[in-house]
C-alpha cells in the first residue's frame, strides 16, 4: 500500500531552545517538516523545507543526524505516514525567519519546557527522545 513519507528537522540553538512553528492547516505545533516528492531522500527533503520554511541554507547531508524513523496512521490521512527525524547540528541560525506565513502563523525559539500546546507527532517524539516530554 501507499505511504506518505515526510522528513521532519529538529534545529536547537546554542541556549538548548527548539525552533518550533503554529502549523495553521494541522493547528499544532511542530518542527520544520514536509512530504518527500518523488525521486527525493528524506535528507534531501529536510535540507528543502528547512530552507523553503525558515531561510536556514547551508545545511548539507554533513549536517543532519538521522535520530528517528517511525511510521503512523492518523485520521487525518487515509495513508499511513512513515517520517524521519533529524537534527541539524552546526548550521548557521542567525538569519532564521518565517518564510511562509501563509502556512506557519508564528515561528519562535521555546525552552522544552516552555513549548506550547496542542503538539505535532514529530515534535512530540523529538521531546520524547530529549527525554523532556
Amino acid at each position: 500500500g501507499r505511504i506518505v513519507r515526510v522528513a521532519a528537522v529538529a534545529v536547537l540553538n546554542s541556549s538548548g531552545q527548539i525552533l518550533a512553528g503554529f502549523n495553521n492547516k494541522r493547528h499544532v505545533w511542530d518542527i520544520p517538516q514536509g512530504v518527500v516528492e518523488e525521486g527525493e531522500s528524506p535528507i534531501e527533503t529536510a535540507i528543502r523545507e528547512l530552507e523553503e520554511e525558515t531561510g536556514i541554507c547551508n545545511l548539507t547531508v554533513d549536517n543532519l543526524e538521522s535520530i528517528a524513523l517511525f511510521r503512523h496512521k492518523t485520521t487525518e490521512f487515509i495513508f499511513p505516514w512513515e517520517t524521519s527525524l533529524f537534527m541539524a547540528h552546526g548550521c548557521d541560525i542567525s538569519g532564521v525567519y518565517n518564510r511562509e506565513p501563509h502556512k506557519c502563523e508564528s515561528l519562535k525559539w521555546f525552552a522544552p519546557v516552555q513549548l506550547p500546546t496542542p503538539r505535532g507527532l514529530s515534535l512530540r517524539i523529538l521531546l520524547n527522545l530529549l527525554g523532556r516530554e
